[in-house]
């Protein structure tokens, strides 16, 4: 379940830039179904995240912990945003397509640095 953002926001990318780039309504209507999973899922891992935290971490307060929590809740709500802006403008790719591929490089770029974080914190001490 964590996972999920974590595999569908890339693909959702890639998903745009083919859209953006050939010009494809198909191609950019899966890009939205994949962003709109993954942001649906993004509560369900900040609660897995919030609960691994106080149970196998004992709820320390760190500036680790602090960034997986307020980045998962920035994923989510720029995620919202962009789900948001497209539902409100169908044609979002056509009219908006650099600003809107800019926040899904954003996605992208949260996603990778909190997958980053998260395998530090299992795989500490592990070579």
């Amino acid at each position: 379940m964590v996972h999920f953002p974590s595999g569908l926001i890339p693909a959702a990318v890639f998903f745009l830039l083919l859209a953006i780039l050939f010009d494809s309504s198909c191609v950019e209507l899966t890009a939205f179904y994949l962003l709109c999973a993954a942001i649906v899922m993004s509560p369900f891992a900040i609660v897995t995240g919030v609960y691994n935290w106080k149970t196998r971490y004992r709820a320390a307060m760190t500036p680790t912990f602090m960034f997986k929590l307020y980045g998962g809740i920035a994923l989510s709500v720029i995620g919202l945003f962009a789900i948001g802006w497209r539902l409100l403008n169908p044609h979002v790719v056509d009219t908006s397509p650099g600003l809107y591929f800019i926040i899904h490089l954003v996605l992208l770029i949260l996603v990778a640095a909190l997958g980053h974080i998260g395998g530090r914190l299992v795989f500490a001490g592990r070579k």
